[in-house]
């Protein structure tokens, strides 16, 4: 075989230098194939699926910036220079039940001591809470990815905080429903209190009848009938108040509709007089006015009489007084006269006696 000449060498060589073009292609191509050859070995594909129950955060190392995603669906990104952490945002049950320790969201039962020093406890006692999306940034950053916050979390709070609101009731007053509901409102505002700020939220806590030693159990069970009891005689005292109240109400009213009726005939009846009176006293008016009238007539009258017969019996005294006096001055010729003057007109009847017989009656004289 012949040795390459220094010409054909020189031509070799100027055939295989590469131009700048493809320089530049190569220096950006390369790193692409570098990144798609790393991304197939470590199982990476630049899609992330986020779920309908999940929220996705898009870590930025490259920029530093955080996004917060709960739209579901592929969330692309770039590997080794950007993260996509998927939470879970549906509500989760925390329950504290039985005596063993299950999964992370199964402690068992919880037990209290009240602040007498008596305890009880909770056979079922049920937490609902759930991941703030818009505080899912706070959540990852406090209690790391997937559901590390649903292990730690809640559990470093629940406990504890439960006890202290539960404990603040002695037993006989935890039965209460009032105090109940008041220990169970003031766990969820503590709890939220503790656990807003990590991006959790409690959403309901359901507590269960508390349960205490048997022979407790049945005091409680005698007190709770005869409370029971007792409301059962205040709901009929209540009952029989009010019907004493509507039937005194009743009779006021029906008192008041007769008042108001016996007000009117009265005012009726009152008018009715006062214009009967307004009549009589006209009446009477009138019949006074008549009859003063007729006794001014009357009265007139009586005085022109009794001026006529004073005339006329003044003239017969003076006319007697006169015939006194002149009988007084003749003196007994007049009387003389005047005797015989009224003898003479008496007539007599003079016949003879006549002897009467004894066998006769009595002689009866004519008149």
């Amino acid at each position: 075989m012949s040795e390459p000449t220094p010409a054909r060498s020189a031509a070799r060589r100027r055939w295989f230098r590469p131009a700048p073009l493809e320089i530049a292609a190569g220096a950006l191509i390369a790193p692409l194939f570098v990144w798609w050859g790393l991304a197939r070995l470590a199982g990476v594909h630049g899609l992330a699926e986020v779920g309908d129950g999940q929220v996705a955060v898009l870590v930025d190392h490259a920029r530093g910036t955080v996004q917060v995603s709960g739209a579901p669906g592929m969330r692309p990104f770039v590997p080794w220079v950007q993260e996509v952490f998927t939470l879970d945002k549906q509500p989760i049950e925390f329950r504290f039940e039985g005596n063993e320790k299950g999964t992370f969201n199964r402690w068992p039962r919880l037990f209290v001591r009240a602040h007498d020093g008596s305890s009880f406890w909770f056979d079922s006692f049920t937490l609902q809470y759930a991941l703030i999306p818009a505080a899912a940034e706070r959540v990852l950053h406090d209690s790391g990815a997937r559901d590390a916050y649903k292990e730690r979390l809640v559990n470093a709070y629940a406990r504890s905080v439960l006890r202290d609101e539960f404990g603040y009731f002695s037993c006989e007053e935890i039965v209460r429903p009032e105090n109940l509901r008041a220990a169970t409102d003031e766990a969820r505002r503590r709890l939220n209190e503790y656990l807003k700020p990590h991006g959790v939220e409690v959403l309901e806590v359901a507590v269960a009848k508390p349960r205490f030693d048997p022979l407790y159990e049945k005091a409680i069970e005698r007190r709770k009938v005869g409370n029971q009891e007792i409301e059962h005689l205040r709901a009929q005292i209540e009952k029989l108040e009010q019907e004493r109240h509507q039937r005194i109400a009743r009779a006021l009213e029906e008192k008041e509709s007769e008042l108001l009726v016996r007000r009117g005939n009265l005012a009726r009846d009152r008018l009715a007089a006062e214009q009967e009176a307004i009549k009589v006293r006209n009446a009477a008016d009138v019949f006074a006015l008549q009859k003063r009238s007729e006794a001014q007539t009357f009265a007139e009258k009586r005085a022109a009489e009794a001026e006529t017969l004073v005339a006329k019996y003044t003239l017969e005294a003076d006319g007697l007084r006169a015939h006194a006096d002149a009988l007084a001055a003749q003196g007994e010729d007049t009387v003389r006269a005047a005797l015989i003057e009224r003898l003479s007109s008496i007539e007599f009847n003079i016949q003879p006696f006549v002897q009467p017989q004894a066998t006769l009656g009595p002689v009866v004289a004519n008149p």
